[in-house]
């Protein structure tokens, strides 16, 4: 009865992620958004002076049967820009390969790549303005021989085995200084429909994201405090609001507190050593899932290969948000 009841949760849990797309659930969630700020914004490629290489694993209430787990791997890097100041606009590229799945080997999966370009125009000497695009495929997977259902005949199990695949574009703007950042981006924008997998009434909802930050401290200063904020919606449902507070020891260190609406609060840290960078983060949940679950945990390691001439310490001094 117990592992009845687990199954039917699980199965309840997975139709509400995917279908009511409450607090962006269709798309993998980030506590660290700061240090991964380019999944989520494609004009953020190229805004330091580095090639800037990602990956890491999301694992989302630990103990709860069929939990979401993420994967992803992401570099960008600017192309050679103008030398004169007037003239200081430039180029990027980069790239997101992202795998959202519930558990280890869940009856639902999403795989995306895709390829982001973005140009950067500056506004002053310290600020600029960045324009971009994130331009791949989707990969969607639903297979209901994982699932132990309450009810057998449920059409959404007629879509087992199937795999959709489509095309998606996702904008997004930048504007940025030396301490300060504000982004707009938007996930999902086609709104492709997952008919040929789920019933003819699924799609993927649009999804924005406002992020915004701000450093406190000067380039010498020993200890450096930046709030930010990353506030999700979809249309027609209430926004989910992600506040946090992160303080840098030294260009080395960074760690802070952050407090998503309703479902947790977290803990994150950021170790940089030469061109190398480890984060973690850890969410304690306040919604009812803790009842089923522990909390969740999320690894970042970052590589960064900076200009010759540019010191790897100093090498994110240009936009706040990509630590």
């Amino acid at each position: 009865m117990r592992k009845f009841i687990k199954n039917f949760n699980l199965l309840f849990a997975v139709i509400f992620l995917w279908f009511k797309s409450l607090s962006a659930q269709q798309l993998p969630q980030y506590t660290n958004y700061l240090l991964n700020y380019h999944a989520l914004n494609p004009a953020a490629a190229g805004s330091t002076n580095c090639l800037d290489l990602k990956v890491g694993v999301r694992t989302q209430w630990v103990g709860f049967e069929g939990a979401p787990k993420t994967q992803f791997l992401q570099a960008n890097s600017f192309l050679k820009r103008k030398r004169k100041l007037w003239k200081r606009s430039k180029h990027a590229l980069g790239f997101l390969f992202e795998n959202d799945q519930t558990g280890s080997s869940g009856p639902i999966r999403q795989t995306r790549f895709a390829i982001s370009y973005a140009y950067h125009i500056p506004v002053s000497r310290t600020a600029f303005f960045a324009a971009g695009l994130y331009a791949g495929l989707n990969q969607f997977v639903v297979q209901s021989e994982r699932f132990d259902p309450f009810t057998p005949e449920d059409p959404l199990l007629n879509g087992s085995g199937r795999k959709l695949v489509y095309p998606d574009f996702n904008p997004g703007v930048l504007f940025y200084t030396d301490k300060g950042f504000i982004g707009l981006s938007v996930k999902n924008a086609y709104g492709n429909k997952l008919g040929g997998v789920l019933g003819a009434a699924s799609k993927m909802n649009r999804h924005f994201f406002l992020t915004g930050g701000y450093t406190i401290g000067g380039e010498r200063a020993l200890f450096r405090y930046t709030p930010s904020a990353n506030i999700k919606f979809v249309s027609m449902n209430l926004p989910s609001l992600d506040v946090s507070f992160m303080v840098t020891y030294n260009k080395v260190v960074d760690f802070g507190v952050a407090y998503r609406l309703v479902d947790g609060v977290c803990a994150f840290a950021n170790y940089r050593i030469k061109k190398w960078s480890v984060g973690y983060a850890y969410d304690f949940n306040l919604s009812k899932v803790r009842y089923s679950s522990s909390n969740s945990h999320e690894i970042i390691i970052s590589y960064r290969i900076c200009p010759v001439n540019q010191s790897e310490s100093n090498g994110n001094e240009h936009c706040p948000a990509y630590r």
